[in-house]
């Protein structure tokens, strides 16, 4: 079908001798044969259309400077191209080229050779008569012997594997072992080739929007490496890159993951932390080979029940996310050693945990959990256990089974009776009431402990936090435990007399201050008997005057609560 749009505009073109046509995006199968009339032209752009040859006698456009083929059919050129000897750029980029075409070899002032997106897999001796080639891109084409480029004279831009290539590694490349290119901003890209079927590509801080579907051309690549871009979506034919072994997509913008990702049967490590992931594909389970799943701080709200597929599954890492629960099937990875849930809103811990016998460590650090199950008990290789900041209030009995516990953190849980850890054999840490390696003789129930036993606590502050614990039932004792003499008694408050020796921690500073001689001890039996100090202002000095202001909830601003 003729267009006659197209004859009238190169009409006008031979009339007018212009100098540039582009005709990008025309949908155009073939060009217009009087297209070789135009002899003025200097520049001819055709990107982008569905071009599969071009015309025989091409090369009648003896003045061409430019030719810009990009993204068409093509997969041969024409002889007549030789005579275009003026040609200083030519882009045959995104074409279907399986051979290098000889007949570039022709283009002797050629400077600029773009080739990037076909299929060539070999670089001729013709193309040593290129003399004066600049530039060349060999992006996205199965190429491993570069060598030949190190006896072009003027050439010093080679773009191979997506990064612009030092001319050290312009060689063959199947028996190198890396390459590094420095960025701008001063970071480098590591690429490293211990041989042609272990490749791998780093092409971190590159600011990648999108990865192109042209990355199966990378089907040899073991390791990829694209943290640190914007990448918000995976290509769905990532499956092809068959061989990868290890996948980092560190802090990225991933909303989702294809389905395909799961074809990926030899990963062994998948990288997705810092990304905006809602959920995973179910066939996320199909990654037989999988040991490592680093997914902290994304938005996930639940995990497909297809993660207890993972069989060789060790180290998972899901701390900063949305998860109220794990699922029940989690409880068949039973090679896991690691398990990271910190900063969830887990309410509980699935009873099929104690199937995880390999584990090693558990941190559920701030989170909601109220209890553990007694299946806990069946995580026989349990060395760490971290559980600050939850709801626990009772230790179950099946926790002196773990006779390989070494350490354990309770810190800002209700719990009251630790008792129970003194059965354990090689426990020697115990974070409890706010303090770190909390001492062993105070493992117990402290309802049954006597506050008399506090006294000789040299640490202040542990014995400051056993006493709040415990409650202000004698007032005897406490006095003579702080060292301090009861002035009054009004209400729900008590006021003493502390040695100015004593020193408390000032929690809006994070220091500790030298303690004032009056104290005001307010009693709360609404919560549990547990005691607040309040420091007077200085600028109070009269007691009857302190107690007036507090009893009345006059001024409370002023008054600083230390515990």
């Amino acid at each position: 079908m003729i267009d006659f749009a197209l004859e009238a505009l190169i009409d006008r073109a031979i009339q007018d001798r212009i100098t540039h046509l582009d005709l990008y995006q025309q949908r155009l199968t073939q060009l217009p044969a009087r297209i070789v009339d135009i002899h003025s032209l200097v520049s001819l752009r055709v990107s982008d259309n569905e071009l599969i040859t071009l015309p025989e006698n091409i090369g009648n456009l003896s003045s061409l400077r430019e030719l810009r083929l990009y993204k068409n059919q093509l997969s041969a050129l024409p002889g007549s191209i030789s005579h275009l000897t003026n040609l200083v750029s030519l882009s045959l980029s995104f074409n279907k080229f399986k051979i290098f075409p000889d007949i570039i070899a022709s283009l002797i002032n050629l400077k600029e050779l773009k080739l990037n997106g076909n299929q060539i897999d070999i670089l001729p001796e013709s193309l040593l008569q290129l003399k004066k080639l600049v530039s060349i891109d060999l992006s996205s084409n199965p190429i491993f012997d570069l060598s030949i480029l190190q006896s072009l004279p003027n050439l010093n831009h080679v773009k191979f594997l997506g990064v612009n290539l030092p001319c050290e590694y312009w060689v063959d490349l199947s028996k190198s072992t890396f390459i590094i290119r420095s960025n701008n901003d001063g970071s480098t890209s590591e690429i490293e080739l211990p041989n042609a079927n272990k490749l791998s590509l780093n092409l971190r801080k590159q600011n990648l929007i999108i990865l192109s579907n042209e990355i199966g051309v990378y089907k040899w690549c073991q390791h990829l490496k694209l943290s640190h871009n914007y990448l918000n979506s995976l290509p769905d034919n990532i499956d092809e890159l068959s061989n990868l072994s290890h996948l980092k997509l560190l802090n990225n913008q991933l909303t989702s993951l294809p389905e395909s990702v799961g074809d990926l049967e030899k990963l062994i490590s998948l990288d997705l932390r810092r990304n905006k992931l809602t959920e995973l594909p179910d066939s996320i389970g199909n990654l037989k080979n999988l040991k490592y799943l680093y997914l902290d701080d994304n938005l996930l709200e639940k995990l497909p029940a297809t993660i207890g597929n993972l069989k060789q599954l060790e180290y998972l890492h899901l701390s900063a996310n949305k998860l109220t629960s794990l699922p029940e099937e989690l409880g068949e990875c039973k090679k896991l050693s690691y398990l990271d849930v910190r900063f969830n809103q887990i309410v509980k811990l699935e009873s099929s945990i104690g199937k995880l016998s390999n584990l090693i460590e558990l941190d559920a650090f701030r989170n909601k959990i109220a209890s553990l199950p007694d299946e806990i008990g069946g995580l026989c290789n349990l060395q760490h256990l971290q559980l600050d900041e939850n709801h626990i209030k009772k230790l179950p009995e099946t926790l002196k089974m773990l006779s390989k516990l070494t350490s354990i953190s309770l810190i800002d849980n209700p719990v009251s009776d630790i008792s129970i850890l003194q059965d354990l054999p090689r426990l020697n840490k115990v974070n409890w009431l706010n303090t770190v390696r909390f001492p062993h003789q105070y493992w117990t129930k402290l309802s049954e402990s006597r506050s008399e036993g506090f006294i000789g606590e040299c640490n202040e502050e542990i014995r400051r936090r056993l006493i709040k614990k415990e409650g202000y039932g004698g007032y005897g004792i406490i006095c003579k435990c702080l060292q301090s003499q009861m002035l009054d008694v009004h209400r729900k408050y008590t006021l003493l007399k502390i040695d100015s020796s004593e020193r408390l921690l000032d929690r809006h500073t994070q220091t500790t201050v030298p303690e004032q001689l009056v104290l005001l001890k307010m009693h709360c039996s609404s919560n549990h008997n547990n005691i607040h100090i309040i420091q007077v202002p200085s600028e109070v000095t009269s007691i009857e005057v302190a107690i007036a202001w507090v009893n009345n909830e006059n001024h409370f601003c002023k008054f600083i609560s230390q515990i």
